[in-house]
């Protein structure tokens, strides 16, 4: 039997019996861990499990490898979430964002990228006037890193760059729309492909943001204030091109997405 200690995310926790857990823990170098921990649920005023979906922990555990779930021989907490603190909207990406992620990471497959957005989502100072911002760059994360990345750079079919660069290098996005190609991480202009459907419409404001997420490399906007209305837009089409990439639907969805609508 293998021992091993190392940091691990917690992504979900479900009750097992009277009064156990079934967790769900994100390794780095693993993936995806489960494990029962025994008396964890709340007995009356005290429970054995203090954590939080989210939390940052440190775990010692044993595998074995005929069987899927590990033995959790210690467990400490590395940096935890101050969930009281959240916003409605910060509540409802972090429960989309932890069911995502649970649903896409896989047991022994190395899960680096997936571990540093929750790091991100961990550590990152929300404020309230950048949530928008960081919900996209966290949703554009898992696009790119997750084996099904977007290339906003040229069209798909004709090439024809989207961009053209000054001498400081600072983009000018040309005056076309876009559209995600089916099955595919390339845009598609409307000379090429018109859009026939108003939700899968890709505007040059939002192939800014695009490029602003991707060269940010810090946790906050670096380019000023972006408008809510444009943020929402590129979240609500990233998130639509990741899960039908995915083929995923997370009981979380419908809350969140009805959170943005609702938004300014």
């Amino acid at each position: 039997m293998k021992t091993a200690k190392e940091p691990l995310f917690l992504l979900s926790s479900i009750p097992y019996r009277d009064s156990d857990l079934v967790v769900n823990l994100l390794s780095s170098q693993h993936g995806k861990l489960s494990s029962v921990i025994y008396s964890g649920r709340k007995i009356g005023k005290t429970s054995s499990f203090l954590f939080q979906t989210g939390d940052l922990l440190e775990v010692e555990y044993q595998v074995k490898e005929s069987n899927d779930f590990v033995k959790v021989i210690n467990i400490s907490s590395i940096s935890t979430l101050s969930t009281d603190k959240f916003s409605y909207n910060r509540f409802l990406f972090h429960s989309y964002l932890l069911e995502v992620i649970s649903k896409i990471s896989q047991p022994g497959n190395p899960s680096d990228d997936l571990f540093d957005i929750l790091l991100t989502n961990n550590q990152c100072k929300w404020k309230k006037k950048e949530s928008f911002y960081l919900i996209g760059r966290m949703i554009w994360m898992l696009a790119q890193h997750g084996g099904f990345g977007i290339d906003y750079h040229t069209c798909g079919k004709c090439q024809r760059p989207t961009m053209r660069f000054n001498k400081d290098l600072e983009p000018s996005f040309r005056k076309e729309n876009y559209q995600f190609s089916s099955n595919s991480g390339a845009l598609l202009c409307s000379n090429c492909s018109p859009v026939a459907n108003p939700e899968d419409l890709i505007t040059p404001s939002m192939l800014k943001v695009m490029w602003t997420m991707d060269t940010d490399s810090s946790d906050q906007p670096g380019t000023g204030t972006i408008p809510d209305s444009i943020m929402i837009e590129v979240i609500l089409c990233l998130n639509h091109y990741l899960l039908q990439r995915y083929e995923i639907k997370p009981k979380s969805l419908s809350l969140f997405l009805d959170s943005l609508k609702a938004s300014p």
